[in-house]
Formats: structure tokens, C-alpha cells, sequence
């Protein structure tokens, strides 16, 4: 009998939504030991690369605009 099946189907109830839920706090768990390690080296940062020329002439025609 298909015609239950529908009727079953639609007396449902609905779930309902439970919202925004607390999210559990992590538990801190302890860092492992890997023995020794190789101590990680600083980067060293590229020097800033000189402005090409074209900045080098905008910047002489302000300084003698300005005089």
C-alpha cells in the first residue's frame, strides 16, 4: 500500500534545529620530545632592492620643481 507509506512521510515531525552550540575548549595536551633538534637558522632578509631609474628622475624633477 503506497498510500501509507506517503501518509507516514508527511505526519513527521520535523527535527529541530539546535542553533549555534558551545564548542568544547581543547584539551592542552603536552608536546612530544624529539630529543635534539637542529636549532632552525633566522632568515635573513634581502636588502631592499635600489628604485630603477625612472623613480631616481621623478625624484630629481620634484627636488628641482621645488627650488
Amino acid at each position: 500500500m503506497p498510500g501509507k507509506e506517503m501518509l507516514n512521510e508527511l505526519n513527521r515531525k520535523k527535527k529541530k534545529s539546535k542553533g549555534r552550540q558551545n564548542v568544547p575548549s581543547p584539551i592542552e595536551k603536552k608536546k612530544p620530545s624529539f630529543g635534539t633538534v637542529a636549532l632552525v637558522k633566522e632568515k635573513v632578509k634581502k636588502e631592499k632592492r635600489e628604485r630603477g631609474l625612472f623613480h631616481y628622475l621623478i625624484l630629481l624633477f620634484s627636488i628641482d620643481n621645488k627650488r
